[in-house]
């Protein structure tokens, strides 16, 4: 009924503030990195083709009818040209992202979970912060394929984190911190559909100028990740990089031992072969006196 459906709504609505409100530390360290991230993620989402379209190529989204002018008409399609190669550039994107996501634990592993966060929110600070002195198009493509790696890094890293904290400090209430963090996720979006419009009207409607803004609220994403408490999956990988090293030591010793058993079969095998060569000696040497 309706009156049940709205209660529904009210206590989702009062667990949700009650996550906010009561998270544990390192959720709402990871919370606030979340939030910092996604709005560079959302920036790119929803402005990465309309950059390619007017700051690369040079074009613009103008109407286009049979009165048009021809540096009309031609200001259109360099802007369309340029949505398709921010398509291509999304298809990097989501290739290197999609990379990093396989490749994650052996990252965290080989320079530290913290190490690897930071590495890659900094290089998607960078390419937001010189965004708007870019023209060149390879050199777009190529720099905005990099924030791949963060944009894997923002799916896995802090849900790594919050999850393995849950799982061993707080299980009861995993789900309610892993939806808290989510909410991270859903408030850049609202951010950057508000006032999005109105910091590319502020810089005489430069799409790139919301791209430097991400950079710099990224900017601060790195120095909150230095608060992040890693040391909970740190040390796991580093016990299971140890252990890792423990059996292959004990295989190789293992392995040792193996071959020289075998070597020992091999010399006693040649004494009872030699002993049977000087039984068939003596006993033809028997032979010949008879």
């Amino acid at each position: 009924t309706k009156a049940s459906t709205l209660r529904d709504i009210s206590d989702a609505l009062h667990e949700m503030v009650y996550g906010l409100y009561h998270m544990p530390s390192i959720v709402r360290q990871c919370w606030f990195v979340q939030f910092c991230t996604y709005f560079s993620n959302f920036a790119c989402w929803v402005y990465l083709t309309d950059y390619f379209g007017e700051n690369i190529m040079r074009g613009d989204a103008v109407q286009i009818n049979a009165a048009s002018s021809t540096d009309e008409i031609l200001a259109r399609h360099r802007y369309d040209l340029g949505v398709e190669y921010g398509n291509l550039a999304f298809m990097f994107i989501a290739g290197i992202s999609a990379g990093f996501s396989f490749m994650a634990t052996r990252l965290v592993n080989l320079c530290g979970l913290k190490r690897l966060w930071i590495i890659c929110l900094c290089i998607y600070s960078v390419v937001m912060l010189v965004s708007p002195f870019i023209r060149d198009l390879n050199t777009a493509l190529l720099l905005f394929s990099f924030i791949g790696f963060a944009m894997g890094a923002s799916f896995t890293l802090p849900w790594a984190v919050v999850s393995n904290f849950s799982a061993k400090q707080d299980p009861n209430n995993a789900g309610l911190w892993l939806s808290s963090l989510n909410i991270a996720e859903c408030g850049p979006e609202l951010t950057v559909g508000l006032l999005g419009g109105l910091i590319i009207d502020q810089f005489k409607s430069d799409v790139s100028a919301v791209f430097f803004v991400s950079g710099i609220v990224n900017v601060i994403s790195v120095v909150l990740v230095l608060k992040v408490d890693t040391s909970l999956i740190d040390g796991e990988h580093e016990t299971a990089k140890n252990s890792a090293n423990y059996d292959m030591v004990n295989n190789s010793n293992e392995d040792d031992e193996d071959e020289e058993e075998e070597e020992e079969e091999d010399v006693d095998e040649d004494e009872d072969v030699d002993e049977d060569d000087d039984l068939i000696d003596h006993d033809h040497d028997d032979a010949d006196m008879q």
